[in-house]
């Protein structure tokens, strides 16, 4: 038998294979259709296994090692399936985000530092928080050229992903350097999330945390920017409002302050971002 042969035909008997579970493990199966010369030299040598009458033999551990090693020596282009991985993210990494509302002066914005596994629908919810948002409606992050979302409110079929089943470590830097979270698109709150470090989580403090920002985010519903420049023209003039201010004043209460920011409430608020998570979903039941 030709060794040349030999080998051609385990390494297309691996490239062809697939796991298959069995108690304790897993083994490599795949469909003999190759000569029975070069299947019984290679069933000889142990490296493979299966019954004469068998349409299908399973790789041992040593004919997959060696497999592995004629991938390298037969190499060509497109014949070695080449996967990328990140590099396995510690518990312990965390990043340190700038979010701004955009498109608003004087600026609203937060920084962050949070763990690294925290889900994007742990990080959406955060931000409301952050900035004041009620959170009654719809948000979307935009990241490199994707979108990730509230799937189950996804009705129209788009390539929407799921938030929930993303980590902030399955980006790479390059990806979380600047991307978008979109709040509310009646109105259309955009915020630009930057990437200024990463880094290693500190001893025992409780994460994530707000470490700086400034100012609140324009009440909901109140029409976009147009709308909030009106509110805030309304609370200067509140000694002689006109009568568009004054409703304007009588709609937002007493409880608004668009100069606002109470970095202990947020951090007292976004601790455990799983509850938040629980909470925020309960107002869309």
């Amino acid at each position: 038998m030709n060794d040349t042969v030999r080998d051609l035909t385990l390494l297309l008997l691996y490239l062809t294979s697939w796991d298959e579970k069995i108690p304790g493990g897993s083994v490599k199966r795949s469909w003999k259709g190759y000569p029975f010369d070069a299947l019984n030299e290679l069933e000889k040598k142990r490296y493979l296994s299966g019954g004469m009458k068998s349409k299908s033999v399973y790789l041992s551990e040593k004919g997959a090692a060696f497999a592995k090693k004629l991938v390298s020596k037969y190499y060509v282009g497109g014949m070695e399936k080449k996967v990328k991985t990140r590099p396995k993210v510690s518990d312990k990494e965390s990043y340190v985000f700038d979010i701004e509302i955009m498109n608003i002066e004087p600026r609203i914005w937060r920084r962050l530092e949070i763990p690294a596994s925290t889900t994007l629908d742990q990080l959406a919810y955060i931000i409301l928080v952050m900035f004041g948002w009620d959170g009654g409606h719809l948000h979307e992050f935009t990241i490199g050229k994707k979108d990730y979302g509230m799937k189950e409110t996804d009705e129209y079929g788009t390539d929407l992903i799921d938030e929930k089943d993303v980590k902030l470590s399955e980006f790479g830097p390059a990806a979380l350097k600047r991307f978008r979270f979109d709040y509310d698109f009646g109105d259309g709150w955009q915020h630009d999330i930057k990437l200024k470090s990463s880094g290693t989580l500190k001893g025992s403090e409780p994460y994530p945390v707000c470490t700086g920002g400034a100012r609140h985010a324009p009440p909901d519903d109140c029409g976009a920017e147009p709308g909030y420049y009106k509110i805030l023209e309304a609370l200067k003039n509140k000694a002689d409002p006109t009568e568009e201010q004054k409703e304007l004043l009588v709609w937002l209460g007493d409880n608004y302050d668009p100069e606002e920011f109470n970095v202990m409430e947020i951090n007292a608020e976004i601790k455990n971002p799983k509850r938040l998570v629980k909470y925020f979903e309960s107002l869309t039941d």
